[in-house]
């Protein structure tokens, strides 16, 4: 078998991909033109490791990492939405940076929209295809 693998750049393996042995028995090679990453949804993630929605003096704001599902030379668009229970409680419209460079958003949810004490949110990301990725908070 071979192996793919792609390094970060300080060094870090990013992902690696086993592939079997090649089809023309021995001596026979993979020759690999072009190889790309992809997600099957977009990635979400807060910033700083946060689990919790900050509040401050009467705004909640969520700071979230975002990436597209792939790789692309252009800014695509996205839309965030937030979720409690079966209630969108604050969207916003945004475009997702080129060449997996992080995307990151302020997400402001108005007080009057969370209940007192602890409110359980989805963050839904949905990128130009249509496809959505998930993060409960």
């Amino acid at each position: 078998t071979d192996l793919l693998t792609e390094a970060s750049m300080d060094g870090k393996i990013a992902w690696e991909m086993s592939l079997p042995a090649p089809p023309h028995g021995k001596g026979g090679k993979w020759w690999i033109y072009h190889a790309e990453r992809f997600m099957l949804t977009p990635l979400i993630k807060m910033e700083s490791g946060e689990e919790n929605v900050l509040i401050r003096q009467g705004d909640a704001t969520l700071r979230l990492l975002l990436w597209n599902t792939v790789r692309v030379r252009y800014r695509a668009k996205g839309t965030v939405q937030v979720w409690r229970s079966a209630e969108v409680i604050a969207t916003a419209a945004f475009t997702f940076e080129i060449n997996w460079i992080t995307t990151k958003l302020k997400v402001d949810i108005p007080v009057d929209r969370l209940e007192c004490g602890l409110n359980v949110l989805t963050i839904k990301c949905t990128n130009a295809d249509d496809i959505t990725g998930e993060l409960p908070v």
